[in-house]
Parts: C-alpha cells; sequence; structure tokens
C-alpha cells in the first residue's frame, strides 16, 4: 500500500496550500511530519550534515517561492551557519528564526499533485553558494570529481538549472551523462544568481518504491546521495572558492 494515498496528492490542489487550511492538508502534513520523524534521526546518525529548516513544513518550495501546490520538508545548514551566511550576504544581525530557506542550499522532501521529489535545490537567492559553485568548477580537478559524483547518482537522478516544481524537458539524466566537452559547455553556461541548480528524484503517486514498508528508507538513501552534491556546493570555510569565482568574473571583465 503506497504511503501516500491519492487523495494525498489531490489535496494539493487547494488553492492555498496552507498545512492548517483543510482536513485533507492536515493528512499531507501529518504524513510528512511522521516521515521526518523517521528520516531525521538517520540523517544525524549517519554524520549528514543536514538539519530540519526553522520552518520545517513549508507551503512552497525553494524551486518555486511564493507558490502554493507543494508541502515541503525542508534540509539545510544549521541555524547559526545560515545566519552567518546571511551576514555575509548583507543581512544585518539574522537570527535563526529569521533564516530564510531558499538563501541557502536546499534538500526538500516534496509533494505535489504530481508526485513526490526528493532535490538539491540551490535557488538564485542563494548565490552565495551559488557563486562558491561556479569558483569550485573552474578548477579542473574539482570539475571532474564533480561530474563523478553526479554520474554515481546514477539513473533516475535528473540535473537542471530551472525554477519550477514541475520537471522541466532541459534537464539531464544522471545516468546518461553526455561526453566531458558537452557537460563542460553545459555547466559553463550555469550563471549565479540567475539560474537554479536541481539535483533530484521525481516518483509518480504510483511508484511502488513509495510504499508505506519501504518509503523511509528510500527517501532517506536519496537524502544521502544528494548530500555528497550538497556537500560540493555548499560554502564553507574550508570549501570556499570565492577567490575563483572573483578570478573568471574578472577575466571576463577584461
Amino acid at each position: 500500500m503506497s504511503y501516500f494515498s491519492q487523495d494525498t496528492y489531490l489535496a494539493l490542489l487547494s488553492p492555498t496550500a496552507s498545512p492548517l487550511d483543510t482536513s485533507g492538508m492536515q493528512q499531507v502534513s501529518q504524513r510528512l511530519i511522521d516521515l521526518h520523524k523517521v528520516v531525521y534521526p538517520r540523517m544525524r546518525k549517519y554524520g549528514l550534515d543536514l538539519h530540519g529548516a526553522y520552518s520545517l513544513l513549508r507551503g512552497e518550495s525553494s524551486a518555486a517561492p511564493h507558490k502554493g501546490s507543494a508541502l515541503t520538508l525542508t534540509y539545510l545548514r544549521s541555524g547559526s551557519q545560515a545566519a552567518v551566511v546571511e551576514g555575509i550576504m548583507g543581512r544585518d544581525h539574522v537570527s535563526e528564526a529569521q533564516v530564510v530557506a531558499r538563501r541557502h542550499p536546499c534538500i526538500e522532501l516534496r509533494v505535489t499533485p504530481h508526485g513526490l521529489t526528493v532535490e538539491l535545490v540551490v535557488s538564485p537567492d542563494a548565490w552565495y553558494d551559488q557563486q562558491n559553485f561556479a569558483g569550485k568548477l573552474t578548477v579542473a580537478q574539482h570539475r571532474d570529481a564533480f561530474f563523478r559524483a553526479l554520474a554515481r547518482l546514477g539513473a533516475g537522478y535528473r540535473v537542471g538549472f530551472w525554477g519550477g516544481l514541475h520537471l522541466d524537458d532541459m534537464h539531464l539524466n544522471a545516468g546518461q551523462l553526455p561526453p566531458t566537452r558537452v557537460l563542460n559547455e553545459w555547466f559553463n553556461t550555469f550563471a549565479p544568481g540567475r539560474d537554479w541548480l536541481r539535483v533530484g528524484y521525481w516518483y509518480t503517486p504510483e511508484d511502488s518504491a513509495l510504499s508505506a514498508d519501504n518509503i523511509a528508507n528510500e527517501l532517506f538513501n536519496r537524502v544521502r546521495d544528494l548530500s555528497a552534491i550538497y556537500n560540493f556546493v555548499a560554502w564553507t570555510s574550508n570549501n570556499d572558492f570565492h577567490i575563483f569565482y572573483k578570478r573568471a568574473a574578472a577575466s571576463m571583465r577584461a
């Protein structure tokens, strides 16, 4: 039996996707919270440096801010780290409670009327991390390591630069990546502060992997896969490539 019933997905067609609007939405919300209670302790046990967002269950996604028809569990850097990064980005005196999830790389467990998605989303509002990612890709050994990390994800994972809740046609399948030359050209088009960076796995409502007995293991494994890409992208003092981004930007202006 599927963990989410067909009525679960239909409930998200409500004009306002708030967890408190209808009994149907409350059921969807509770199902997600119950999943969090199983998956999150495993994330901590296995040392994934991901933390529940300060508004854990959201009626939106970093892939489509301010749009409904989605309920999302969001995992990102710790509150204290997030406040530091937002300070660097120019927001003064940010408390953990004021952190805005879309300003950071996020791994989302997202339910929409069309199914469930587990996805790393780095929105244009997370421009500091996007610049870090772009700078890191200018170093040949790191770019090669990133391409290998994508390939290890395997079939079913989608990669792209689009915005919105739905899977865009302009994406790559990690299990069928093009030659390195083509990948280089494709990632050279990525523009920090303009494009989304998306890597995720998309399930249809009837997918057998989402059975009540299997869904927690399935989603934990997807989050663990995506955490490797998250760690490559997310800025830390030990993963700081802004100087390389600045050099690349300066050479383009010259």
